[in-house]
């Protein structure tokens, strides 16, 4: 979790459940947590976060490479280039995308 998370949060729950308002605008909580709770409050969230991110990423570079192994599977042999081109035609999305 960065500092704009952790302020963007405690700015959301101010005045809830009770609490006080406390902070008038991103650069007052900024400047509020860092001088009352130190640096280190601005961290607070990061172990919740990683055990989120973490695997998150790893199932998306797995999805990437799996999608992209079978583009280039079904592209081999063909001479078509890989790389983005507005120009690509209806012809070789509806080979990459329709099962033959």
């Amino acid at each position: 979790m960065c500092p704009a998370d952790t302020i963007k949060t405690r700015i959301q729950f101010q005045g809830k459940l009770g609490s006080v308002k406390r902070y008038n605008g991103f650069l007052d909580a900024f400047i509020r947590i860092y001088k009352e709770e130190g640096v280190l409050a601005f961290a607070k969230g990061l172990p919740a976060r990683l055990l989120y991110a973490a695997p998150a990423a790893g199932v998306s570079f797995f999805l990437y490479e799996l999608v992209a192994g079978n583009i280039r599977a079904k592209l081999q042999g063909q001479n078509v280039s890989l790389r983005f081109s507005p120009r690509i035609s209806i012809n070789l999305i509806h080979k990459l995308l329709m099962p033959r």
